[in-house]
Formats: structure tokens, C-alpha cells, sequence
């Protein structure tokens, strides 16, 4: 039994031995893998610090060359300056010039637009005065048309009607139909009113053939209601219940 518990126990030594045979060959091996990527490691850092070294040689060669390129153009630039120094003083004085003369003529524009803003004003005016007369004219051949004497009624006196001729002669005026003067049969007669229906003819005619007018508006105060005023010397006139006379085509255009 001794003996057998001895070779069991050389058995069991034995192979421990070679176990730990095999451990020591396996760390051997490890350590020489690790010797290789450490000369690797080594060599690849002595080759980057070639390539810094070149590195810093260009950038040094470089930084050498930007300094003497802007030596440069400071130089060029001073040469520049000095070569057109009196040119900005010409340039200003031109400038200047150009000003002076925008000035002017920015004032000559300034009195011609007052002056035309007068002038409006004064245009205005006259036609304001102007409106004014055409009304009262109106209104006054409104008033004297609402006395003149109907068909058959008399002979009315034109010089009450109409106003004067140059000299203060009625007998110079003539009628608004053209061709019919004071010379002509008496309009309140049948021989007048068939001379001046012939002698209107081509222009009503005319009148019926051309083409209707636009809309006229209604102007301030007119009213829908019209009243027709037959005049023995003018042809059929209509004004409005407050007295204002239509024009034709206010007439054309409400039927």
C-alpha cells in the first residue's frame, strides 16, 4: 500500500512537472510576441519622429517665406500710397464739384416745382371761378327760359332773351342752331319752327345714328324727376325740380 501511495504520489508530481512545463512555454512565448510589438511600437515612434522633424523643418521654412511675402506687400503698399497719394485729394475735389452742382440744380428744381404748385393753384382758382359763372349762366337761362312766350302767344323780344351783341345790338346775335339768325322767321311762328326743325335735321339725325353715350353719373343735389321746358328759340330743354339744367347726354342717358 506504501508503495503504491508512492507511485501515485511520483505520478502526481510528474505530471505537475510537465504542466507546469507547458505554462512556462506558453509564457515564454507570450513574452517574446510581446518584446516584438514593443521594437514595433519603438520603431514606428522613431520614424514619427523623423516625419515631426521634417514636419517642423517645412513649417519653419514656410513661416520664413509668409514673412518675407508680407515684408512684400507692406512694401508695394507704401510704394502705392506714395505713388497716388494726390489722387483721393482730386477725386474729393471732384466730388465736391458734382455736389455743388447737384445742389443747384436741386434748388432751380425746388423754385420750378413752387412755382408750378402756384401756378396749379391759380389754375384751380380760374376754374373754380369759371364753375361758378357756367352755373349762374345756366340758372339765369333756366330763369328767362321758364318766361319766354309759348306757341302762338306773340312775338317775345330776343334782346330780353339773349344777351347783347359787341356793340350793344341784338340784331349781331345769332341763334345756337347754326344758320338761324335774326334774319329768319320768327321761331314762335309756323314758318320759324319748320325753317329751324329743316336746318336741325342733319345734326339730329347725326345725333340718333351715333353710338350711345356712357353713364353720366348723377352730380350732387340732382334728383330722378325732370322737367321738360319748351322754348320757342332753343330746342327742347330739361332741368332738374331744383332748378339745375341736364346736359344731353344726362338726357340720352335716362331715356
Amino acid at each position: 500500500a506504501a508503495a503504491a501511495e508512492a507511485r501515485a504520489a511520483a505520478a502526481e508530481s510528474a505530471a505537475l512537472a510537465e504542466q507546469r512545463g507547458r505554462e512556462a512555454e506558453q509564457l515564454r512565448k507570450e513574452k517574446l510576441a510581446l518584446q516584438k510589438e514593443v521594437e514595433g511600437m519603438r520603431s514606428l515612434m522613431r520614424e514619427g519622429t523623423a516625419h515631426m522633424e521634417l514636419l517642423g523643418s517645412d513649417l519653419a521654412r514656410a513661416e520664413r517665406e509668409l514673412s518675407a511675402a508680407r515684408a512684400e506687400v507692406v512694401r508695394k503698399e507704401n510704394q502705392v500710397q506714395f505713388l497716388q497719394a494726390d489722387a483721393p485729394r482730386e477725386r474729393l475735389k471732384a466730388l465736391q464739384q458734382q455736389c455743388e452742382a447737384m445742389a443747384e440744380r436741386y434748388e432751380a428744381a425746388a423754385e420750378r416745382s413752387a412755382a408750378a404748385e402756384r401756378r396749379v393753384a391759380e389754375l384751380e382758382e380760374t376754374v373754380r371761378l369759371l364753375r361758378n359763372d357756367v352755373q349762374a349762366t345756366r340758372l339765369k337761362l333756366h330763369q328767362r327760359s321758364q318766361h319766354l312766350p309759348g306757341p302762338g302767344e306773340g312775338d317775345a323780344p330776343l334782346s330780353k332773351l339773349l344777351p347783347a351783341g359787341p356793340r350793344g345790338d341784338s340784331q349781331h346775335i345769332v341763334s345756337p342752331i347754326q344758320g338761324l339768325s335774326m334774319h329768319n322767321p320768327p321761331m314762335n311762328t309756323a314758318d320759324g319752327r319748320d325753317e329751324a326743325r329743316r336746318r336741325m335735321a342733319p345734326a339730329m339725325d347725326r345725333s340718333y345714328r351715333s353710338p350711345s353715350p356712357p353713364p353720366v353719373p348723377m352730380r350732387a343735389g340732382q334728383v330722378s324727376q325732370v322737367v321738360a321746358i319748351s322754348s320757342p328759340i332753343h330746342s327742347p330743354s330739361f332741368v332738374t325740380t331744383s332748378g339745375v339744367p341736364l346736359t344731353p347726354d344726362e338726357i340720352h342717358q335716362m331715356g
